[in-house]
């Protein structure tokens, strides 16, 4: 990747930038950091890096953020759980119940 040619920042700023996002990355990929927090940090880091930065920089997904909170809980996938959660909103939780004992191999 390289630095657009509209950035006003050097490119020791770009570099350190781009560093932060992949050791953000790496965190998340190696199990310390959770999809939220995986998010939040890059969202912060856009906007300490960025004066004005673009909403889609800084968005954590709102939509997005009680499944992963669940999926966390519950021990699956954010996938998994939303996946579930749309079940339980259009069959119930008897839907929502089978979704999870099938990712789990047990009742939750």
């Amino acid at each position: 990747m390289t630095q657009r040619d509209d950035d006003q920042h050097t490119p020791d700023q770009w570099h350190w930038h781009m560093d932060t996002i992949t050791t953000i990355l790496d965190r998340w990929r190696q199990g310390e950091l959770t999809l939220w927090e995986k998010r939040r940090a890059i969202a912060d880091e856009n906007q300490r890096y960025y004066p004005s930065p673009e909403p889609w920089m800084t968005r954590t997904g709102k939509r997005y953020e009680a499944p992963a909170v669940l999926a966390e809980a519950a021990g699956v996938d954010t996938e998994v759980m939303t996946i579930a959660l749309n079940a339980y909103r259009d069959q119930g939780r008897e839907a929502y119940s089978d979704i999870l004992t099938a990712a789990l191999g047990r009742r939750p």
